[in-house]
């Protein structure tokens, strides 16, 4: 009983002996297989999509390996940028998206400035007090120093007023200094304005009206309370362009002296 015993036990031994060999031996083999194999590697065919059993490959939920769909990554709109070739974009020289300078703005030259009228003095009457535009003048009647935007022109309370050359009435109204008063529009940008007229205007004359030079617009008045201790006169001013001037300088008055006590 103990030979039958030993006798097992010896077989059993070496059977794991001998299974113990037969697996090194494998793995021995294996590990040799796989370092030839690796030298030697053949690349693997990829099924073709378009092939039926695309399904069988792929699976049949329409994903496909990532060597198929890398291209598609960079289509997306974070890399196109980065994708597009330079040559789609269209070369700075042969850019006809802008129109060339001298097509878009009218050079200044071009445009043809209306010309200023020749102007008349709209009284006959010595020039008391100049125009005095940047330096303040002794005013009688307020008994301090001021800027004179106008020529305080001499003439009688009732004198005829007339208009300093051809324009347009634009504006008839009542100042609480300088009473009645009108302005007209003359080319050129002009604007040439009576102060210190009677209240009652010639028949005619109201605002859109055109005018000729010389042709009666007003009476003279002594309304012009700002300048009421001056002798009697007409307190008359010319802007060209929105800028006050002296009208002096386009106008032959027949004295340019001015009035003093």
């Amino acid at each position: 009983m103990s030979n039958n015993r030993k006798s097992q036990t010896q077989q059993r031994q070496n059977l794991y002996v001998t299974v113990t060999v037969i697996l090194m031996m494998t793995a021995v083999i294996v590990a040799i297989w796989a370092s030839l194999a690796k030298g030697n590697a053949t690349p693997v065919d990829v099924p073709d999509t378009t092939d039926e059993t695309a399904d069988e490959v792929y699976g049949t939920n329409g994903y496909t390996p990532f060597e198929e769909t890398e291209d598609v990554f960079f289509d997306s709109d974070e890399d196109s940028d980065t994708k597009k070739p330079e040559t789609t974009d269209a070369p700075k020289d042969t850019d006809t998206s802008k129109t060339p300078e001298t097509d878009e703005k009218t050079p200044e030259t071009e445009k043809t400035e209306e010309p200023l009228p020749k102007f008349i003095a709209p009284v006959k009457g010595e020039i008391l007090k100049g125009a005095s535009l940047d330096t303040p003048v002794f005013s009688l009647t307020m008994e301090d120093f001021r800027i004179h935007t106008g020529v305080d022109i001499y003439c009688d309370a009732g004198a005829d007023v007339a208009a300093a050359a051809k324009g347009t009435v634009k504006n008839v109204w009542q100042d609480p200094m300088m009473g009645s008063c009108i302005s007209i529009e003359h080319a050129g940008g002009a604007v040439s304005t009576y102060m210190g007229l009677c209240d009652t205007v010639p028949e005619g004359i109201a605002v859109g009206k055109t005018v000729e030079a010389g042709q009666i617009i007003a009476t003279a008045a002594d309304t012009a309370l700002l300048e009421i201790a001056e002798e009697s006169h007409l307190h008359f001013e010319l802007s060209v362009n929105g800028k006050t001037v002296d009208p002096c300088d386009y106008i032959e008055f027949p004295s340019e002296s001015t009035f003093s006590e």
